[in-house]
């Protein structure tokens, strides 16, 4: 009687966490320079509406899980403009 409760058990979580999974996604990309092509460190990246975000690394590439319902990304550095961009479905935004 206990194995059959212990695999109940065990299918209910797995498909909790397939569910769960669905709702985040990772975005990816690279922020450079438009007249140039530089990449670009240090630019804030975040989730429109958020506090959720990251820097880009020294090669200007951010990597970035959203939840779900996220739509727009942020770009902020200083001394350039604020850029937003829908993400819709992609999953690679890049960025001059």
């Amino acid at each position: 009687m206990k194995r059959p409760l212990q695999l109940f058990r065990f299918l209910v979580l797995m498909l909790l966490t397939t569910a769960l999974s669905g709702q985040e996604r990772t975005i990816s990309g690279r922020v450079v320079g438009a007249a140039d092509q530089v990449p670009i460190p240090n630019v804030s990246v975040v989730i429109k509406g958020t506090t959720t975000g990251v820097p880009t690394d020294p090669d200007g590439k951010y990597q970035l899980t959203i939840p779900e319902n996220g739509t727009t990304l942020v770009f902020r550095f200083i001394g350039y403009v604020t850029q937003e961009v829908v993400i819709g479905s992609q999953t690679v935004v890049d960025v001059q």
